[in-house]
């Protein structure tokens, strides 16, 4: 919200502080929206149900060939819902990520100008804006970053060869109480500069992984996937389902507090790491 923003909902007799609180909450909102479990949700899959069981009967039942193929229209055209709301959700997700990268670039660019300027100048704008990414760097000095504030700063340092979506992010603001951000920074830093420039100059991932020193990478899981356990390790980026094995890990015990997994991908057509996870160890 600009200045003048702020003064026509002066004029306009409306409190600023609501206004903020709502912009605050829509984009809190957000995300957790997408992982919410909706009563329309919950109906589809019983009416799913529902209408599998009714095929089973007919079919055994040997009734007619017409109303055999109603119930598996029906449920056929249920399926094709439940695709549309997955690929809309997917398309947000990729939309909320180029426009995270963008308003980077933005920020990026206005404190590059700013730096030029008069230092009597009055540059709260620009302040405002590089402030999330000041307070994570002082993590980093400070050795407690969170691994949000280090997801930030890998974006923000690096968005010619990193990206990183909003379920990485997500899954960092679920793993607050992790106690190792300093390391599990180092890693990330080593990802976007030692990794991705051995995999950019055409080395494979058995030389690449030194950068990261003993037991820290890991190309694949090391037990099969059953099939929920893949659905856990793909995520979405432009159009496109990434089953993301390849992952840095701290710890092994079962818990938040120490235990990480960052799972990714290298996509050699881009030369771009795409981070999916940043939390907890994923069930297999």
């Amino acid at each position: 919200m600009h200045p003048d923003d702020l003064n026509n909902l002066l004029e306009e007799g409306k409190s600023i502080e609501s206004e903020v609180l709502a912009i605050i909450t829509h984009r809190t909102n957000l995300p957790y929206s997408w992982q919410h479990i909706s009563l329309d949700v919950v109906n589809r899959k019983i009416l799913r149900r529902q209408l599998g069981k009714s095929i089973e009967r007919a079919k055994q039942n040997n009734e007619t060939a017409e109303y055999v193929a109603l119930l598996e229209e029906a449920d056929r055209e249920l399926q094709e819902k439940d695709n549309e709301v997955a690929i809309l959700r997917s398309d947000l997700e990729e939309t909320t990520v180029e426009a995270r990268k963008l308003q980077a670039d933005i920020d990026g660019l206005k404190y590059a100008l700013s730096g030029r300027e008069s230092s009597t100048d009055e540059n709260t704008d620009e302040v405002e804006a590089i402030t999330p990414l000041r307070e994570a760097i002082s993590a980093v000095f400070k050795d407690d970053p969170s691994l949000e504030q280090s997801l930030t700063i890998i974006s923000a340092l690096f968005p010619d060869r990193v990206v990183v979506l909003e379920s990485a992010y997500s899954s960092a603001r679920d793993s607050i109480q992790f106690r190792y951000g300093s390391k599990a920074f180092k890693l990330l830093w080593n990802l976007a500069i030692g990794y991705w420039e051995a995999l950019a100059s055409g080395l494979g991932d058995g030389q690449a992984k030194d950068v990261f020193g003993h037991n820290a990478f890991a190309a694949n899981e090391s037990e099969v996937l059953s099939a929920a356990g893949k659905s856990r390790r793909t995520f979405h980026y432009r159009g496109r389902d990434i089953e993301m094995q390849k992952h840095l890990k701290i710890g092994v015990k079962d818990s938040v507090a120490e235990t990480l997994r960052v799972h990714f991908e290298w996509l050699s057509d881009e030369q771009r790491i795409v981070i999916g996870y940043c939390g907890k160890h994923l069930d297999f």
